[in-house]
């Protein structure tokens, strides 16, 4: 049986360098349970592959590392790789500790980096698992002479551990190497013979995919060290394999070489230049004592992108415009400066060309790099990105999704710039044949209602298209009465079976325009438990997109159900949407579930408690009445609700909201369009306005914010003026604002 993992991590890694004196290591290994036992139930050997022992300087090392056993209870790790580029699950001790080095020490002494990556667990039986690695990877023989190596591993233990406890660590065999010089007709014959398989096999996109022969040859280049192969890796950055070529730069023994061959494919004017090749540059302009030094490393980059900058000029077409692209991606990503008069070349070489960016760098320049660009020399171009209409049967396929979310943005970006010229395109997407956008895009207009789209959209309601959710939330934000009647049909015939989102817009509708039939269908809903789980969260999803006094007199009835997740859903509408009422019966309810609800035993194997749907909706009710919007849950209250905390979950939670309101001052801080508020998360600025006016007279907030953001600026002064009429007072936090 296989277990497969996914470990996503963002640190500085920590790794074991071997430079400097060899690592010592215990002779013998003990098995994992028996700390007094003087082998492991795992044999662990290592070779190198084709027995070979003699290699020349540059030459590639590729183990086989073996790992068997015949005890039970055995499992091993099959990761390969890691994203930030080197597996920490074997590592490598050479003696004598003089005529080699750590290639990538400096690089990866200077984090963070991502981390993690997909890997499987699988039972380790008597035939060997077998793992090649390329020693290469950790070691570089600078100088001929004989070497010894033993490699140690993590990668197998026994499944069942307990918490925290680690693998043992395994020694293999020793290996004996030597290494002699390296002739210049040897280097170049490998290159070559290296470069013509590289040019026969075509690299696939697919990381899954594997070819044997090229990924020899990458190797080949990767670890040869001559000037040839940094050019030819310098090249080759644009290539599946561009990160193996960029850390294979970053480790050349030709540095100087290296920063040449990419300085000139930066200028070639027609290299369209990637950020892996910003990033390759910058990191060899960096010096040792520029390592982990953040201002230097930003500098560096800094001066690596205005050399693109400066390029972009004289390359063509594609090259230019992917990069151009690239200089958006690392200003933005990097928050790297960039002039006015920078943004209005950049923007204009990138509406230029615009058609030739893959799609995906479409949609991420117009979402995620727009404060790069200069709007105005972009204006132009966004009507033509609306009007592109892409469609299939399935919205989420990538290059579909990718185009639609570059036209939408452009959509939202036209609409900011220009709201005259782009009403027309708003109202031409609602009544199109298909909208391809929801009420989050095309809600932009000012008005409540349309009625000329209201039986556009009806139709389009009725189509099994797959463009339900779509339509249903331009009808919760659009459409009048006079559709309510085919809605309510509609809606008789599905509820329970539908999706949440589809199933929430309609009914936010049915309560704009009609209460009275809106109540015994929503009911009807909440009583559907068997098809879907909307009903769980079906009252909070509602007043998301229309709040009503009918969702609070359901959400107090639904408290004393004894579904799990129904209580849970009310206690969370409540807490969100309910009036100050609502809270005393919070408390209430409380206090029953508790009684009627205690703690559950822990037994061996078992679920935890924090997994325990009672438990689950405890910690909804406690959450609500901390957090609640309508009311002000101070400290006295708060150590109250620690004695219905009966689980490590809900202790933490309270603790957590304790430690907020005692902080001194307390804070303010603005993620998107919520705000945190002390203990509270309030979705709109006035909400945590309203919020700040509650606490008491004296009570201090420190606002963080962005001090170049005028949205933060002006967020700070209406605090500001609305706690002064209070006797609260709202400062701006110095050290990360800088006096906004």
């Amino acid at each position: 049986m296989r277990v497969f993992r996914a470990a996503y991590l963002i640190f500085a890694i920590p790794l074991m360098y071997a430079s400097g004196p060899a690592i010592t290591l215990a002779g013998n290994l003990r098995a994992q349970e028996d700390p007094s036992s003087s082998s492991s139930p795992v044999t662990f050997q290592a070779r190198i592959e084709n027995n070979q022992t003699i290699f020349r300087i540059g030459e590639v090392i590729r183990l086989e590392l073996s790992y068997s056993t015949v005890a039970a209870g055995i499992e091993i790790s099959t990761a390969n790789y890691d994203r930030s580029g080197r597996l920490g699950i074997e590592y490598f001790t050479v003696e004598p500790s003089t005529g080699w080095d750590d290639p990538l020490k400096a690089y990866y002494s200077s984090g963070p980096f991502m981390a993690g990556g997909l890997y499987g667990l699988q039972p380790l039986s008597a035939k060997p698992y077998i793992v090649g690695r390329d020693l290469n990877e950790w070691v570089r023989f600078t100088q001929p002479g004989r070497y010894r190596l033993v490699v140690t591993s993590t990668r197998a233990g026994y499944s069942r551990r307990s918490p925290g406890q680690s693998n043992s660590v395994l020694r293999s065999n020793e290996l004996s190497i030597t290494v002699i010089p390296a002739t210049a007709e040897w280097q170049a014959a490998k290159l070559a013979n290296a470069i013509g398989t590289l040019a026969s096999h075509r690299g696939s996109v697919d990381p899954g995919a594997t070819d044997g022969e090229r990924e020899r040859a990458v190797a080949t280049v990767r670890y040869l060290g001559t000037p040839a192969a940094a050019e030819q890796m310098a090249r080759r950055l644009n290539d599946p394999a561009q990160f193996q070529f960029m850390l294979g730069l970053i480790a050349s023994s030709a540095h100087d070489a290296a920063v040449a061959a990419l300085e000139h494919v930066l200028n070639d004017p027609l290299a369209p230049i990637s950020s892996t090749l910003t990033h390759t540059l910058y990191r060899l302009s960096l010096n040792s004592a520029d390592q982990g030094d953040l201002n230097s490393m930003s500098e560096k980059h800094a001066r690596v992108v205005d050399q693109l900058i400066a390029a972009l000029a004289s390359k063509r077409d594609e090259a230019q415009v992917v990069s151009a692209f690239t200089v958006a991606q690392e200003a933005g990503t990097a928050n790297l400066p960039i002039s006015n008069s920078q943004k209005a070349r950049l923007s204009a070489y990138l509406v230029s060309n615009f058609d030739l960016l893959p799609v995906p760098s479409q949609a991420e320049l117009l979402e995620y790099r727009w404060n790069t660009l200069d709007p105005q020399v972009i204006l132009p171009l966004l009507p033509k990105v609306v009007a592109r209409y892409r469609d299939g049967p399935v919205l989420n396929e990538v290059e579909l999704w990718d185009a639609n979310r570059a036209s939408a943005v452009a959509l939202k970006h036209w609409w900011e710039l220009d709201p005259l010229a782009a009403r027309s395109a708003v109202l031409a997407e609602i009544a199109g044949p298909k909208p391809r956008f929801g009420a989050d895009i095309l809600g932009l207009l000012p008005e409540k209602e349309l009625p000329e789209v209201d039986q556009v959209l009806a139709d389009h309601l009725v189509l099994k298209d797959g463009h339900d959710e779509i339509v249903a939330s331009l009808i919760a934000r659009y459409a009048t009465w006079q559709i309510e009647p085919q809605v309510a049909a509609f809606l008789d015939e599905r509820i329970g079976d539908w999706r949440c989102d589809t199933q929430a817009s309609l009914f936010a509708y049915m309560l704009r325009v009609n209460t009275t039939t809106a109540e015994p269908l929503i009911k009807r809903a909440l009583a559907a438990r068997k098809q879907t789980g909307c009903y769980g969260s079906l009252l909070t999803d509602v007043a998301k997109l229309h709040n009503d006094p009918l969702l609070e007199n359901l959400a107090i009835q639904s408290l004393a159900d004894n579904d799990p997740e129904i209580v849970t859903g009310a206690a969370r509408y409540l807490g969100g949407y309910g009036s100050r009422a609502a809270q005393a019966l919070l408390w209430a309810r409380l206090k029953a579930w508790t009684s009627a609800h205690p703690p559950h035993a822990k037994t061996p194997g078992s679920r935890s408690l924090e997994e325990e749907p009672d438990d689950d909706a405890r910690d909804a009710l406690i959450t609500a009445i901390a957090t609640g919007t309508a009311w002000l849950t101070d400290e006295p209250k708060l150590t109250q609700l620690l004695t219905y905390a009966l689980t490590d979950t809900q202790r933490s939670h309270v603790e957590g909201y304790l430690s907020a309101w005692h902080m001194s001052p307390k804070q303010i801080s603005r993620i998107g369009d919520a705000f945190n508020v002390a203990q509270y998360n309030l979705q709109s600025l006035s909400a945590a306005i309203e919020k700040v006016k509650e606490f008491p007279r004296g009570t201090t907030f420190s606002f963080s914010g962005d001090p170049t953001s005028k949205a933060d600026r002006d967020a700070l002064a209406m605090f500001q003026d609305a706690a002064k009429s209070v006797g609260v007072n709202v400062f701006a936090q110095p050290n990360s604002t800088e006096r906004l």
